[in-house]
């Protein structure tokens, strides 16, 4: 449930797609493969009770077979030592049907790859609950899927399942890391991994020198003639303050909706989006050849000034575009991009 680089087009369909399937309402060292394998739960903690929109999930025994279906549990899963037994297929580079930071995890793990599930289901409206049932799983991860209240209850039928976080007041990164680990039964062990993925974070930041610059983080999107910006509320933006820097008040300022992960603005008021670093992101190095060329995007005044931050590539978008714990480890994202942020920094001192 990450971007596909088909066509531009294609690009910003899911990109808001990614985002929608993040959140469907308010907000609230380099490039280690996979992490320590963590404790695992006591059998004694079970039952585990989750409390999510759709009401309260029973996890009667330390799952032995997860299934994950969305953005990010399956990440988590893996950082807490459990390796789904089937994951949504991912376009990758990879060739593998994975981000190239998943399949190298369950490759260090020793492990058969998961089965990979493709959206377009035959009943459930895209879901495939066909190919998720035939993983025989004992409990299904889709706290940031977009899931239905129709679609959960049609799941609850294979396994118990967690669906997204009460409340609009839950922040994407970390609820999707603490509801995960709550279910697995590691509640403690979550809260580690979140204190250690932000440290990571830091340390980066730290190491490139980025402390408290403004950004806009945005997507281009000629076809449309407009770019598409990355909100407070979502984990795009917070990873990035994670490294050390903040988001424009522009960002906020231009947001009328103020609900999604992101919104669209057209290039005739690019000049309103100020900020002292833009980070823009492009699916491939044809498209981030275009974008820096581009004279409507001259109208950012960050853009104009070369204070730009770029990161560009299928797998490399996706690890930025859509942050995981394991794919801000990874070698060839944000350690990429905080050198980008870093001579973009240097441009503006």
């Amino acid at each position: 449930m990450r971007v596909p680089a088909a066509a531009v087009a294609a690009v910003v369909v899911a990109v808001v797609a990614v985002v929608s399937a993040v959140v469907l309402w308010p907000n609230g060292g380099d490039g280690e493969a996979a992490p320590e394998k963590p404790a695992e739960a006591a059998a004694d903690v079970f039952p585990v009770k989750v409390k999510h929109d759709y009401g309260e999930t029973v996890v009667p025994s330390k799952p032995q077979r997860v299934a994950a279906w969305g953005w990010g549990a399956a990440e988590v899963a893996i950082a807490l030592g459990e390796y789904p037994v089937g994951i949504v297929e991912e376009e990758s580079e990879s060739g593998k049907g994975m981000m190239p930071w998943v399949a190298q995890a369950y490759e260090d793990e020793g492990l058969d790859d998961p089965v990979l599930f493709t959206e377009g289901g035959s009943t459930s409206w895209g879901l495939p609950e066909e190919q998720i049932a035939a993983t025989e799983p004992d409990l299904i991860l889709a706290p940031y899927s977009g899931l239905t209240e129709a679609q959960y209850e049609q799941l609850t039928d294979i396994a118990p399942v967690v669906a997204r976080p009460v409340g609009a007041s839950v922040e994407p990164w970390e609820g999707v890391i603490a509801t995960t680990a709550q279910a697995l039964g590691v509640p403690a062990e979550g809260k580690e991994l979140l204190a250690e993925s932000d440290a990571r974070l830091a340390e980066l930041g730290e190491r490139h020198g980025l402390t408290g610059s403004s950004f806009a983080a945005v997507v281009n999107d000629p076809p449309r003639r407009r770019v598409h910006v990355f909100s407070d509320a979502s984990p795009v933006v917070r990873v990035l303050e994670g490294l050390g820097l903040r988001p424009a008040d522009s960002v906020a300022e231009l947001d009328s909706d103020g609900n999604g992960m992101m919104y669209s603005l057209d290039y005739e008021d690019l000049d309103r989006l100020e900020s002292d670093v833009v980070v823009l992101y492009s699916t491939t190095s044809d498209w981030a050849e275009r974008d820096l060329a581009s004279e409507e995007l001259n109208a950012l005044p960050a853009f104009a000034a070369g204070r730009i931050a770029q990161l560009s590539g299928t797998d490399e978008f996706a690890s930025a575009t859509s942050p995981t714990v394991l794919s801000i480890r990874w070698p060839g994202g944000m350690p990429v991009l905080a050198e980008s942020l870093e001579k973009a920094e240097a441009v503006r001192n």
